[in-house]
């Protein structure tokens, strides 16, 4: 299966970096093909909601949104791997959902499997709610089905993973895809 892995945080070593790595070495042990489009180091502008996807099938803007599109028309199973800051994914990730509206027939008719992997610095669960259920909200509107979540929290840095089965639980749920 070609599986998209979108990230969404600055930090390339930090704790939901780990959590993708620790993904995508069990997707590639079950022997998927694996594509990572890094969302925070592109160069993407946001929505204006101006409608000309909906009036003429592209966007105006053009910028490093074509590389997520491309690999989405291509990915059989998404998932999504974010840090959460105040109770939401990171702007980067977010900037990229937003511009989803462009081309979002795609994951109506193509149907990608929809994974969510987040990192969370609070010691609360309840912090990774907001991320859950707009995930939930969007994977109901697209049609698709859920392959798995993780939700790490009172992870503020990579060495807070120790003592953790977060890694596990990433890990595990790219081999059961």
């Amino acid at each position: 299966m070609k599986i998209l892995v979108l990230t969404g945080s600055p930090h390339p070593n930090g704790t939901s970096s780990k959590l993708a790595d620790a993904f995508r070495k069990g997707a590639t042990e079950a022997g998927h093909d694996i594509e990572t489009v890094d969302c925070a180091r592109l160069k993407i502008n946001p929505c204006i909601a101006c409608n000309n996807c909906l009036r003429h099938g592209v966007c105006v803007w053009t910028d490093d949104m074509h590389k997520v599109e491309e690999a989405v028309r291509k990915a059989e199973a998404i998932v999504f791997v974010s840090s959460i800051y105040y109770a939401g994914v990171t702007a980067q990730m977010k900037l990229v959902m937003d511009r989803f509206f462009s081309f979002d027939k795609v994951f109506m008719e193509n149907k990608p499997k929809i994974g969510l992997i987040t990192a969370a610095a609070e010691e609360k669960l309840s912090t990774t709610c907001a991320a859950v259920k707009q995930f939930d909200s969007l994977i109901e509107y697209w049609g698709c089905e859920k392959i798995g979540m993780v939700n790490a929290y009172n992870v503020p840095d990579p060495e807070s993973l120790k003592g953790t089965d977060f890694e596990e639980q990433a890990y595990r749920m790219g081999k059961s895809i």
